[in-house]
């Protein structure tokens, strides 16, 4: 004789591949068949649910979104809108300021999609956001991520631009200072020799004077002799 057992079911989209056991006791069972677990039906939960749990990772560059959600069945549609630009799953705006990628499955009904954008060639601020929509054969679901960087990101950001002023900055400095030393020495150097033929003038203009004084005596003498006379 065969007997059907039915369950009805509601399941959570949380519960999705997880495994449902039925047990049967019955005496016809001997101790080996339990053991063997024999008197076990089960099967793995295929639960079917709209896109949900999108939420964006940390990490990536300050002008990536990177998204994670779970869907089952597979996403059949999907694309950023932002503002009155709408940019498809694996495509890029007319502009290309902004670019997604396609759907990549990672597992668990999971998958993974960036988006990307060129933040010199459009303004940005607090209030500009970009909207992702999925679609599935059971629904669709939106989430909204502002395209600013997140406060963390912004300050490693600016710490770099400042190490980075700080670096430039000390560099200058220290060129500025080897030029300055490099003048002073040189100018030491022309000193040097300046006052070296100075230092050789004053001996010859010594000379001079005892020379004349020389002269200056002997004429003396000629005309003492002459008055003597």
């Amino acid at each position: 004789m065969t007997y059907t057992s039915t369950l009805d079911y509601a399941g959570k989209s949380d519960e999705f591949g997880e495994t449902l056991k039925c047990k049967i006791t019955h005496s016809g069972y001997d101790e080996t068949e339990f053991q063997g677990q024999s008197n076990w039906v089960q099967a793995k939960l295929n639960l079917q649910f709209k896109p949900k749990e999108i939420k964006r990772l940390a990490g990536g560059d300050f002008n990536t979104v990177l998204v994670t959600f779970q869907a089952n069945p597979e996403p059949i549609n999907g694309e950023w809108r932002i503002g009155e630009t709408m940019v498809p799953l694996g495509k890029a705006s007319e502009d290309n300021v902004f670019r997604s990628s396609e759907l990549s499955p990672i597992e668990n009904s999971q998958y993974q999609v960036n988006f990307t954008y060129v933040s010199t060639m459009h303004k940005f601020d607090e209030k500009t956001y970009a909207t992702l929509e999925i679609t599935n054969a059971v629904g669709t679901s939106t989430a909204k991520f502002s395209l600013l960087p997140p406060a963390s990101s912004m300050g490693v950001i600016i710490g770099v631009i400042i190490v980075t002023i700080i670096i430039i900055f000390g560099i200058f400095i220290f060129t500025l200072t080897k030029v300055n030393k490099a003048l002073c020495f040189k100018d030491q150097q022309s000193g040097s020799s300046e006052s070296g033929k100075k230092s050789e003038d004053p001996e010859a203009q010594d000379l001079a004077p005892k020379e004349e004084k020389e002269k200056s005596t002997s004429k003396e003498k000629v005309s003492a002799e002459k008055v003597t006379e």
